[in-house]
């Protein structure tokens, strides 16, 4: 429903009238580029339009944005075999693993276009691959966790001894590059 959304604003925006000054035009650009982050980077369950006598057989799909970033995820939540303690301190080192390469290599594709994880007991693991025959790389993956992170942060569900799973998928822009799991 949003990708069409979407579609069809880029679409109409094809055909638009655009402002002949220079000044115009980058106005015009930003507004639009802002518009169809608000229509992406929204929470949504995407059967919301089903009447409320009928039971969700799966759980809701939430897009979380990455600050600063063209770069989203879809999220759901499943059971997870760890406290979300453990997990946050997963995605902590996670997080730091990825910008110590980009601080010391640049940015580049993921090696295998895999990247793994494991928590300290090695019970769990973040796991991302790449997804949609499209390659993510490394500052795409770390957008990404800073999303994941931002999204448990804000939703305060890492709480002491809660057990926290999740499954996402990457998007970078409008494309869909990855997938990953924390369980």
């Amino acid at each position: 429903m949003r990708a069409s959304i979407v579609f069809i604003i880029v679409t109409l925006a094809e055909f638009a009238v655009w402002p002949e000054r220079e000044q115009d035009k980058c106005l015009f650009a930003k507004r639009l580029q802002e518009l169809i982050s608000i229509i992406i980077c929204s929470s949504f369950d995407r059967r919301s339009f089903v009447p409320r006598d009928l039971v969700h057989r799966t759980d809701p799909i939430t897009v979380w944005c990455a600050p600063g970033s063209r770069t989203y995820i879809t999220i759901q939540l499943t059971r997870g075999r760890v406290t979300a303690k453990a997990s946050m301190f997963m995605l902590t080192v996670a997080m730091r693993r990825i910008t110590n390469q980009l601080r010391s290599h640049g940015d580049g594709l993921l090696p295998l276009g895999v990247f793994i994880q494991p928590d300290q007991t090695e019970q769990s693991e973040l796991y991302i691959v790449n997804s949609n025959n499209h390659q993510q790389t490394w500052g795409v993956a770390g957008a990404a966790l800073v999303a994941l992170q931002t999204f448990f942060t804000a939703l305060h569900t890492a709480a002491e001894g809660s057990a926290i799973g999740v499954a996402f998928t990457i998007f970078d822009g409008t494309t869909e590059v990855g997938q990953g799991s924390m369980e």
